[in-house]
């Protein structure tokens, strides 16, 4: 992706609305299984920019949302300040172009069966006085600030969209079974009923303590009227065929789907300050905790790439780790190969 050339005058920096671009890079480790991160950055004459997504899905359409993420105008859709909204005029047109895309005749999607494929997105835009964060999904942004010379603390977490989410949680615990058997009937595993279509029996995800040291946390499946079952609350596509959308029309029944806008969080930017921003699949953060994210911190502080972040990371999926569970030691673990996942880091660094 080409972004938007930026001529600099010599004697910007004494201009009053001069902006310094941030120092940026990108990286993506594939695996060879599901080769389907992204990451990028770019710049516009107002604000640097980084992007992340993890899509999810397989067959033979698994890698289309990864290219369509890759190839898209993004030096254009930020110029649209409800760009993060998947709100629908009254003449039924997405008003967001990102939206407009996504809903355009995608091979991702089919109006006939379920595809089962989306993705998550994060984005952050980089202004001279804030950050602007979008996400959703699990696609985490940090951002970190340099207290005093070269000590840094984390300022700012983005919460993802999964079983920590309370706002969605709270309005899927809503919905029941019976009032949509036509799309619903799924939700049951093993002959048993999922309440309110949200699996947390036997559900557990990888939770680093420290850089040595794994443990498992209570996690969740949420099943959507497309028939889809996510460990998320939201992410995009995922969407519903011709057949189940006049079905959900001739029976009034809204349909509880996980493609939303996204999330926004600004958060303030002090001028004379140094900041990192770090936006990361999914593939960064299941083994990293914060004592290795901090290293992450110094190690681009001073002048590591996105690459060498990323390869860092890799050898965290391939090392043993001390097992911890309930509070007990279980010895020594490894991760199995085959569940390695795909590793996406964008960084920034201001000031």
């Amino acid at each position: 992706m080409a972004a938007l050339t930026v001529n600099i005058p010599s004697n910007a920096e004494q201009q009053a609305d001069f902006r310094k671009m941030s120092k940026m890079d990108s990286h993506v480790l594939q695996n060879g299984q599901s080769s389907q991160d992204v990451a990028l950055h770019g710049s516009t004459p107002e604000f640097d920019y980084l992007v992340v997504s993890d899509g999810h899905g397989g067959g033979p359409r698994k890698h289309v949302l990864r290219e369509f993420i890759k190839t898209l105008d993004w030096d254009n859709i930020f110029q649209e300040s409800d760009w993060y909204k998947n709100d629908i005029d009254s003449g039924g047109t997405y008003i967001s172009p990102l939206f407009r895309s996504l809903h355009s005749g995608l091979d991702a999607f089919s109006d006939q069966y379920n595809t089962k494929q989306g993705c998550t997105l994060s984005v952050v835009l980089i202004y001279k006085d804030r950050f602007e964060c979008f996400t959703i999904g699990d696609s985490t942004i940090k951002i970190w600030e340099e207290d005093s010379p070269s000590v840094w603390k984390r300022i700012a977490e983005t919460v993802d969209h999964d079983l920590h989410f309370l706002e969605d949680v709270e309005k899927l615990e809503q919905r029941r079974r019976e009032d949509a058997m036509f799309t619903r009937i799924s939700w049951e595993k093993n002959s048993c009923l999922i309440p309110h279509g949200i699996l947390k029996k036997n559900v557990w995800r990888m939770k680093p303590i420290d850089s040595t040291t794994m443990t498992m946390e209570q996690s969740a499946y949420f099943y959507f009227d497309d028939t889809s079952s996510l460990n998320m609350t939201r992410s995009l596509g995922h969407y519903p065929t011709r057949f189940l959308k006049k079905s959900a029309d001739e029976q009034n029944h809204k349909l509880s789907l996980a493609e939303q806008s996204l999330t926004k969080l600004v958060i303030p930017k002090e001028e004379g300050k140094k900041y990192i921003a770090l936006v990361c699949t999914d593939g960064v953060w299941d083994v990293t905790a914060l004592d290795k994210e901090a290293t992450y911190i110094d190690m681009i502080a001073n002048g590591a790439t996105a690459e060498t972040i990323v390869t860092e990371v890799k050898k965290c999926w391939c090392q043993s780790w001390d097992y911890m569970f309930n509070g007990e030691s279980k010895g020594q673990t490894r991760i199995p190969e085959d569940n390695h996942d795909d590793i996406g880091c964008a960084i920034a660094v201001i000031g």
